[in-house]
C-alpha cells in the first residue's frame, strides 16, 4: 500500500476513534443522569413522605386521629410506589389511617409499617446506586479501550510513516548532501524495499549514475589532452597550436615549442587566429564550441622561427 493511502486511512481511523470516544462519553452521561434522577423520583420522595408521617405521629397526641398532613403525606407515598412490597404497606397504612390512630397499639403498628416502607425504599436506592456504579464503570472501561485503540492506531501510523515516508526522505537528503560535498559514489540502498520507497531510491540512483556518465571526469580530460598532443607531435613537418575562442593557447605540439624563442611568443598568433584573421602560411579548423586548431602549411617559408609573423 502506498504511503499516501496509508496516511489517509490512518488519519480516518484516528478521527473515527475520536468521534466514537466523544459519542461514548455523551451516551454514558446521558444514561447516568436518568439513573440518578430515578433515585430521586422513585425513592427519595417516598422516604421524605415516611419522615413527614413519622413526624406527624410524634407531634400529635396518642388519642388524636390521623391529621390532614399525615393523610397528604400518605397519598404522596401511594403516588410514588415503585416496588411491589410498597403496595401492601401503603394499603395497610391507608386502612389504619381510615380506622383512626387513637390508642398506642394502632400508632405502634403505623410506626412499624412506616419503618418497613422506609427500609424498602432504602434497599431500592442501594440497588439503583449499584446499577449506576456498574454503568459508570462500564462506560469508563469503554472510553479507556477507545483511548487505548486511538493510542495504538497513532503509534502504528507514526511507525509506518516514519519507515515508509520520513526515512526515505532523510536518506535522499543525506545522499544529495554527500554528492554535493564531492562524494560522487554515494547512493541510496533500495535493496529489499518495496513500493514507492524502493522506487524513489532506484530513481535517484539512476539520476546520479546518468549525471556521472554524462560529465567526463578530470582524468578523462587529461587522457584526451594527452591523445591530442600525441597526434600533434606526430606531425613533425608542421606547427600545431590549439586555442579557445578568446585567443588563449591551450596546447602546442613539440615542434611549435621548439620553434618558440621565448614563452608567450605565440600569443599574437593565437589572438589573430581566434579572431578569424587570415594569416599567411596557416590553416585553421574550428569546433562548434569555439575552440580551434591552427596548422602551418608544409611549404610555408614566411614563418619566423621565433613565432613572429612579421
Amino acid at each position: 500500500m502506498r504511503p499516501s493511502i496509508e496516511a489517509r486511512y490512518g488519519v480516518a481511523a484516528l478521527l473515527f476513534l475520536q468521534l466514537a470516544t466523544s459519542v461514548a462519553g455523551v451516551v454514558l452521561l446521558g444514561r447516568m443522569s436518568p439513573a440518578v434522577q430515578n433515585i430521586l423520583e422513585e425513592n427519595v420522595y417516598s422516604t421524605q413522605a415516611v419522615e413527614e408521617m413519622l413526624a406527624e405521629l410524634a407531634m400529635t397526641p396518642s388519642a388524636s386521629p390521623a391529621t390532614e398532613a399525615y393523610k397528604a403525606s400518605l397519598q404522596r407515598a401511594r403516588g410514588n410506589i415503585t416496588e411491589a412490597q410498597e403496595v401492601g404497606i401503603v394499603d395497610a397504612l391507608d386502612a389504619s389511617a381510615a380506622q383512626g390512630l387513637e390508642g398506642g397499639p394502632k400508632r405502634q403498628e403505623a410506626v412499624r409499617l412506616l419503618q418497613d416502607l422506609g427500609a424498602v425504599n432504602r434497599a431500592s436506592m442501594r440497588r439503583a446506586d449499584e446499577r449506576a456504579q456498574r454503568l459508570g464503570l462500564a462506560g469508563a472501561w469503554a472510553m479507556a479501550l477507545l483511548g487505548f485503540g486511538s493510542f495504538l492506531v497513532s503509534w502504528v501510523l507514526y511507525r509506518r510513516l516514519e519507515s515508509r515516508l520520513l526515512a526515505p526522505v532523510l536518506e535522499v537528503a543525506e545522499v544529495l548532501a554527500a554528492v554535493r560535498a564531492g562524494d560522487t559514489f554515494r547512493r541510496c540502498t533500495p535493496l529489499g524495499r518495496a513500493g514507492q520507497r524502493g522506487a524513489l531510491a532506484a530513481d535517484l540512483n539512476w539520476l546520479l549514475d546518468r549525471k556521472l556518465s554524462a560529465e567526463p571526469s578530470q582524468s578523462d580530460a587529461v587522457v584526451l589532452r594527452e591523445c591530442l598532443l600525441t597526434l600533434a607531435d606526430g606531425l613533425d613537418d608542421r606547427l600545431v597550436v590549439v586555442g579557445d575562442a578568446t585567443g588563449q593557447l591551450l596546447a602546442l605540439n613539440r615542434r611549435a615549442l621548439d620553434e618558440a624563442s621565448e614563452p608567450g611568443s605565440w600569443t599574437e598568433l593565437g589572438r589573430r587566429l581566434a579572431a578569424g584573421d587570415r594569416v599567411e602560411g596557416w590553416s585553421v579548423e574550428r569546433s562548434r564550441g569555439g575552440a580551434w586548431v591552427g596548422l602551418s602549411l608544409p611549404d610555408s617559408s614566411e614563418l619566423d622561427r621565433s613565432g613572429d609573423l612579421g
